[in-house]
């Protein structure tokens, strides 16, 4: 069986809904990337993005 799942922006990050559950990404300040100019943010989640 499959899960399937909805990303949609909202003001601060991105909501993913998992069946009944709800998930607001909660972005830190990680570190530098050390490959371009930008800064790595991650959520509490484990997922990591560059800074814009």
């Amino acid at each position: 069986m499959t899960r399937a799942t909805a990303q949609r922006p909202t003001g601060t990050g991105a909501a993913v809904a998992l069946g009944r559950r709800l998930h607001l990404h909660r972005w830190t300040w990680s570190g530098d990337d050390p490959f371009s100019s930008s800064s790595l943010y991650r959520c509490r989640c484990g997922v990591v993005r560059p800074g814009i």
